[in-house]
């Protein structure tokens, strides 16, 4: 899919299940796209730090998310929003 949407296309969203994560970073980043890695980004330090190199050489740029819908903060915030 990386090769055949070559040019068409300059962002892979990763949120496969999460034992997917590395190795689709690495290959997005190789295929010369930016990248978006659902949580966890991997389970390793060492594998994240890897991906962090990968996006600096290929000056690409790689993000991790961090789902904070169901927070109760954020629901507060939410509610609160929706009552104005």
């Amino acid at each position: 899919m990386l090769k055949a949407m070559t040019h068409n296309m300059n962002f892979v969203v990763i949120a496969t299940p999460n034992a997917y994560h590395y190795e689709q970073a690495v290959a997005s980043l190789q295929m010369d796209y930016d990248i978006l890695v659902e949580k966890p980004i991997d389970f390793t330090h060492m594998r994240i730090q890897k991906i962090i190199d990968i996006a600096k050489k290929y000056k690409k740029s790689a993000y991790g998310v961090l789902q904070v819908r169901y927070n109760p903060t954020v629901q507060m915030l939410n509610e609160g929003i929706k009552n104005i």
